[in-house]
């Protein structure tokens, strides 16, 4: 998706709506020579938080991850709860005839509490049990 603009305004960290596109090409044509079918082009409207300060949340539990590596002796497994930023309660759907989302764009800047000693990313680790031996 390109940045989420809107022409002649400063829409970054506010309540403005903004737009946003992405294209596609058609490459090597398909079913017998047809054209691709479909828009080319897609537009979607937007908020624009690039570098934008918010608030963070601690996220639930991730599952369980695969034991690494998968054999031999010192093998684990780990789950992780990731901070994540905070929206403002900006509407998410605007629109008269048709509710069209809207959605954020852009990579905000956000710290959650201090969790176990970390800001971001908690790990939790275990051994694995009963893993074959490697050849």
């Amino acid at each position: 998706w390109s940045e989420c603009h809107r022409r002649g305004w400063n829409i970054s960290c506010r309540q403005y709506v903004g737009q946003q596109s992405r294209t596609r090409r058609c490459v090597n044509r398909q079913h017998n020579g047809a054209p691709c079918t479909g828009s080319i082009i897609e537009v979607r409207s937007c908020y624009n938080s690039e570098n934008c300060y918010y608030k963070g949340t601690w996220s639930n539990w991730s599952h369980w991850g695969l034991c690494l590596p998968p054999c031999g002796e010192d093998s684990f497994r780990s789950r992780n709860r990731t901070c994540e930023p905070v929206y403002p309660d900006y509407p998410k759907v605007r629109g008269i005839q048709k509710e069209v989302a809207i959605f954020f764009w852009g990579y905000p800047i956000y710290e959650c509490e201090e969790l176990e000693g970390e800001h971001q990313i908690l790990q939790e680790k275990l051994p694995c049990q009963n893993v074959p031996l490697c050849d």
